[in-house]
């Protein structure tokens, strides 16, 4: 069925319904704008945006366009330009959760949302964005710096904006985001070693815990 040539057409018009509603979200002060139900934009000094939010755009657009559906390489510039100059943790590094016209307004830094930016990054750079490389670089650094645990082969699940740690809890989630964000970035790069943690965080999750618990996989750890 998948194959069938309807089927495509149908996904097809399905996408570019989509990509047409998201259109209305740029040009936000916090990167992007809200959309109401209607798919116009909300407007209002209480715009906040979640760092996965902008990065989903970024990555979705940039797929888009790799797919050849035009007009939104304007969309991925704004929220490449926001990533960098609004969500981007100058003094610690890494980057904030969520943000507004203002500043940062969760500072924390999550292993989920720095997935996403990996994500970001490599999707921008598969449609050539002048500025992908210089943030997949920095956000690979920060990954092997803060978050990736070598002795688990997984991600850490969350920090305080200077790094301090938060607590123990460990999430599938995050790591489920960071198998596909080290996916897409081998398959950008070709760098074997994005895919060697995506494979390590595969087996853990899947081959060792999920195994032992007669293939449901678990949510949350405890360390």
């Amino acid at each position: 069925m998948l194959e069938r040539p309807a089927h495509r057409i149908w996904l097809l018009n399905q996408a570019n319904a989509l990509i047409d509603l998201f259109r209305g979200v740029t040009g936000g002060p916090a990167g992007f704008r809200m959309l109401g139900v209607d798919g116009q934009p909300m407007f209002g000094a209480d715009e906040v945006f979640g760092i996965h939010d902008t990065t989903r755009i970024v990555h979705v657009f940039s797929v888009a366009t790799q797919m050849g559906i035009p007009g939104l390489r304007d969309g991925i510039d704004q929220g490449m330009d926001f990533l960098w100059s609004a969500y981007r943790d100058a003094k610690h590094g890494g980057y904030f959760w969520s943000v507004n016209a203002d500043g940062p307004v969760r500072a924390d830094k999550q292993a989920y949302g720095h997935a996403f930016v990996l994500l970001a990054a490599s999707s921008a750079l598969r449609v050539g964005h002048p500025r992908a490389q210089a943030l997949l670089d920095d956000i690979t650094q920060v990954i092997e710096e803060r978050f990736w645990e070598d002795g688990p082969g997984a991600m850490a699940e969350e920090f305080a904006a200077d790094w301090s740690e938060i607590g123990p809890y460990r999430g599938q989630n995050s790591n489920m985001h960071s198998t596909e964000a080290l996916m897409a970035a081998y398959e950008a790069t070709g760098e074997r070693s994005y895919l060697d943690k995506a494979e390590r965080i595969a087996w853990l999750i899947i081959h060792k815990a999920a195994r032992a618990e007669g293939w449901r996989v678990a949510e949350h750890f405890d360390g």
